[in-house]
């Protein structure tokens, strides 16, 4: 592939991240300020503050990691193998189907994962120079069209500004990445569809790579940044038979992928021993929904009669632990123990709902129907609920307390 059209994919897929980040930081503002000329000024000026104090975090981990990776170039280069797998987050791991080499990839976490294996230990000191050569001709053909969709989505332009630092140190980023990349033939992944994978794909539809192999990772599989890039996989493998439909209608641009399927056999052996049971599957990525769903349902649970059980995500710090048990005293928090008898699980997104509805339990999804792969199948264990308010009449269907009138919806 020519240079020129590594450096197009690099800016479309930057300019993606970039106009996410910008229209996160137009919803930031809960506060509420006397004047909307005041109201603007104040949101404006934290948020150029919040970004560029983001930003510079960003830069001293990439500026230690670029150090060390130009240092490491005299003393060690490892040859390419044909196979990899990319990861990531090291629980990722656990996913792999093939016997291809794991490499990590993304140069904030090169420092910690250099000596366990980092692809970009397979470039060379001249093509890592390369790469920061060409970051300033990317960020040209991306400023146009980034100011473009700025205005066409309602994001102010001089917002770029405030990201700058964060866009230039991921535009360096992305071509360390499709640098390296261009030196295997075949490449396996499981993760949520970050930027990493959207470079994959569209070096597999271009031919750059010979197969891409794809693992589904969650239930919210949508790509992180920017609007759904159709995923050009060869094969990809569902976790879920129930993703399948939402895989075909939404994510797939290979009409010749090759969809294998591979069970999540999860057996649950502790028991609470208590009737009623309602378990909230958190997730790590939006504290502020899963505390809301937990207030909501403490106070709830009185009225309803049921004890609360909260399964907090694995990732979770152990202060956010002690955090939720201070905040929610009636609430049983959970790190580690599932339990087999529960009533009903409710989640955002959270694949430990489907391991629960495999062993015969309902789950409901709360707020992300749209994204959410399994609202698509027909399976009449599966529910939704836009709004919180609608959740008791439900429940109580559960703890039979109506009648047996209403159908999970697919």
């Amino acid at each position: 592939m020519s240079n020129v059209r590594e450096k197009v994919i690099v800016a479309q897929i930057l300019k993606n991240e970039l106009l996410v980040g910008l229209n996160k930081i137009n919803r930031l503002s809960p506060l509420k300020f006397p004047s909307f000329v005041s109201a603007v000024f104040w949101t404006h000026s934290l948020s150029i503050i919040l970004n560029l104090a983001v930003s510079a975090l960003i830069a001293l981990e990439f500026g230690f990691s670029l150090i060390f990776f130009i240092l490491t170039r005299f003393l060690r280069l490892q040859a390419p193998p044909n196979s990899i797998f990319i990861y990531t987050d090291r629980r990722q791991l656990r996913f792999a189907i093939r016997d291809y080499s794991t490499k990590c990839i993304g140069l904030r976490k090169f420092l910690r994962t250099f000596r366990r294996g980092h692809i970009y230990s397979f470039l060379s000191l001249r093509e890592v120079i390369q790469c920061f050569v060409d970051v300033p001709e990317v960020r040209r053909r991306l400023d146009k069209e980034v100011r473009t969709s700025c205005l066409i989505d309602g994001v102010e332009p001089w917002q770029l500004l405030s990201l700058s630092a964060f866009g230039f140190f991921r535009c360096f980023d992305l071509l360390l990445a499709h640098t390296a990349l261009k030196k295997v033939k075949n490449i396996e992944f499981s993760s949520h569809f970050d930027v990493y994978v959207s470079l994959a794909s569209r070096m597999r539809q271009t031919g750059e790579i010979e197969f891409l192999s794809g693992i589904q990772h969650g239930l919210y599989e949508v790509f992180a940044y920017g609007d759904p890039m159709p995923l050009y996989c060869d094969e990809y493998c569902l976790l879920f038979v129930e993703s399948e439909a939402y895989f075909k209608r939404f994510l797939n641009a290979n009409p010749a992928c090759e969809l294998r399927y591979r069970k999540r056999a999860v057996a649950f052996n502790q028991f609470l021993l208590r009737n009623d049971v309602v378990a909230v599957a958190l997730q790590a990525d939006d504290k502020v929904s899963d505390e809301k769903l937990l207030v909501f349902l403490s106070d709830l649970a009185p009225q309803l009669g049921f004890v609360l059980v909260a399964y907090i995500h694995p990732s979770s710090s152990s202060r956010y632990i002690k955090h939720l048990r201070n905040r929610f005293p009636s609430v049983l928090c959970e790190p580690s123990v599932r339990y087999a008898d529960i009533t009903v699980v409710i989640t955002r997104y959270s694949t430990l709902a489907m391991d629960y509805v495999a062993n015969g339990i309902p789950a409901i999804f709360w707020g992300f129907s749209d994204h959410v792969c399994v609202i698509y199948s027909d399976n009449k264990l599966i529910y939704e609920v836009e709004r919180l308010q609608d959740m008791p009449l439900l429940l109580r269907k559960f703890f039979g307390n109506t009648e047996d009138s209403d159908e999970g919806t697919a």
